[in-house]
């Protein structure tokens, strides 16, 4: 009776292969995904972080932040702060901090 079980060469190359298209399917199923919500359609160089106050709405904000970090209309850009935050509404309270991407040179 065997007690260990010792593979050949050919299920270690199997194995190998395998694991690598698991790791490149990961990549390009959760990377990708990343890299298109954080704002890179925008070029964004950075991002600023901004603690909301009494009376702000991200309507409010992106009219602010647009003109100064982007080249994007402030509803373009309003998207953005809302996709870059994983927000489910518009709806901001005070107290948090928002992230606000730079897209500017």
């Amino acid at each position: 009776m065997k007690d260990s079980f010792i593979a050949g060469p050919k299920t270690i190359v199997y194995g190998v292969i395998a694991v690598v298209v698991l790791c490149a399917l990961f990549f390009v199923l959760f990377c990708s995904n990343v890299s298109a919500q954080s704002g890179d359609n925008l070029n964004v160089r950075g991002y600023e972080q901004v603690l909301i106050r009494p009376g702000d709405t991200l309507d409010k904000l992106s009219r602010e932040y647009a003109g100064i970090y982007s080249h994007v209309s402030p509803s373009e850009y309003k998207n953005q702060i809302i996709l870059l935050n994983d927000l489910d509404s518009d709806y901001i309270r005070e107290g948090i901090y928002l992230m606000m991407p730079i897209c500017k040179k």
